[in-house]
């Protein structure tokens, strides 16, 4: 009789190795886990630029509050400055509020619209602003008081410091140049008139060099009793 005890046959199928678990048990066990959905998160919509040839009434009229012409995209700065143009200086008929300065209270005039067609006041922040140097204003200002800052020393507009008339300057100012500029945009058929006018000069001024080179040569033939006649 063998001493050996005979060899256990193998499982032909592999899940023999594993025990089978309670299923129910396990499944119960099973922690379920809660949906997850994206928040309702309400994003902000950001402004856009107006546009200026369909509603002029979105453009800010306050002086003191409105966006620089040149902060605006470069290919939309021109549409914006003929609506501000169509809209006009920003001139509110109302009971300025005093301001302290020095020993005595002071405000803004509506009279110095009359003297100053291009002046501006902002009710929010009770200063005075110039219009054509807005619309044509750079961003390093030639007149950051007037179009950036704000003017608000009243008691320097009446007496010889006058700082209105100080603004104007003279022909060659920046405040002259942007007045030049605005009224061409308000009479386009100005500009067109400039124009022929400055191309009409230049042909008046052409034709008389031509008609004086000719009697110079005539009389340059003439003194040397040359015959005129023409090439043969």
């Amino acid at each position: 009789m063998s001493n050996h005890e005979p060899k256990p046959k193998r499982s032909k199928f592999i899940d023999s190795w594993f025990k089978r678990t309670n299923v129910e048990s396990s499944s119960s066990n099973v922690v379920s886990e809660p949906s997850i959905s994206s928040p309702n998160i309400d994003v902000e919509p950001q402004p856009s630029i107006p546009e200026p040839q369909n509603n002029t009434n979105a453009l800010e009229r306050d002086p003191g509050l409105r966006c620089a012409i040149w902060k605006y995209p470069v290919n939309e700065r021109d549409s914006i400055r003929k609506a501000y143009v169509l809209l006009g200086p920003f001139q509110p008929e109302l009971e300025f509020p005093f301001t302290e300065q020095g020993s005595q209270q002071r405000r803004f005039q509506f009279s110095w619209f009359k003297d100053n067609p291009w002046l501006e006041y902002s009710i929010a922040l009770d200063r005075a602003y110039c219009f054509p140097c807005f619309l044509f204003d750079i961003e390093d200002s030639h007149y950051p008081a007037f179009t950036v800052d704000g003017f608000k020393a009243w008691k320097r507009v009446c007496g010889g410091d006058n700082v209105l008339t100080k603004h104007v300057g003279g022909l060659n100012s920046p405040h002259h140049a942007a007045m030049q500029k605005w009224d061409l945009l308000r009479n386009p058929t100005k500009q067109i008139e400039t124009v022929f006018q400055s191309k009409s000069s230049k042909d008046i001024e052409d034709n008389r060099l031509r008609l004086k080179a000719s009697i110079e040569s005539v009389r340059l033939l003439a003194n040397q009793l040359w015959i005129l006649r023409p090439n043969i």
